[in-house]
């Protein structure tokens, strides 16, 4: 990995660190008007890098749960709607769930996905009623940020028709770039996905 220092843009209680694919001399100069502290440049190993950093800590809680309530892939694959292959590759690392599996696996458990991805140790969380939208929840931080979407498309790696996918669509991002906004508005994930009203 290779990291770019830039100005202070991030700096405030913790280092943040943003992704930005195809690296070229005019985007970093785009990106340096930001005023961003830290690239994360991995073009190639990005994925890798997430998947034993977080998705890890997911297969560790899925494997424990299994053996605690004697449950096969199949049953549990049962219980989340989903196939015993798909199970398979997540604990064998072939594959990373989507976001949308990863929220079916923290219903089916009672716990955040904050917790599921290794932002927290806490296990429960207090579940709003109703619950809110991702794309709602992304307009409102959007506002308080006053960040445009196709600045916020080039910190998150992603193309500005992605973003507006998220906010007009209500498409979901990859785990990876939830982590990065849930990260960037200083909130946890599971109340940018509108599953709880706790920050």
């Amino acid at each position: 990995m290779q990291f770019v220092a830039l100005d202070d843009y991030f700096y405030k209680n913790s280092i943040y660190f943003c992704r930005i694919l195809s690296f070229s001399f005019y985007k970093i100069r785009s990106v340096r008007r930001f005023n961003v502290l830290f690239v994360l440049k991995d073009d190639n190993n990005y994925g890798e890098f997430f998947m034993e950093k977080y998705i890890s800590n997911f297969v560790d809680i899925l494997k424990d749960y299994m053996f605690q309530k004697d449950l096969s892939r199949a049953e549990f694959a049962k219980n989340i709607n989903s196939y015993e292959r798909c199970i398979s590759r997540w604990l064998d690392g072939t594959n990373t769930p989507s976001l949308e599996y990863i929220l079916r696996v923290a219903d089916f458990l009672h716990c955040s996905v904050d917790y599921l991805l290794g932002r927290t140790q806490i296990e429960i969380f207090t579940p709003c009623n109703p619950t809110s939208s991702f794309s709602n929840r992304l307009k409102e931080l959007i506002a308080e940020k006053t960040i445009s979407r196709n600045k916020l498309a080039i910190l998150c790696g992603v193309t500005s028709s992605n973003v507006s996918k998220w906010i007009l669509e209500g498409q979901l991002p990859k785990p990876d770039v939830i982590y990065f906004l849930a990260t960037y508005f200083n909130c946890c994930i599971d109340y940018l996905l509108g599953r709880t009203n706790d920050k």
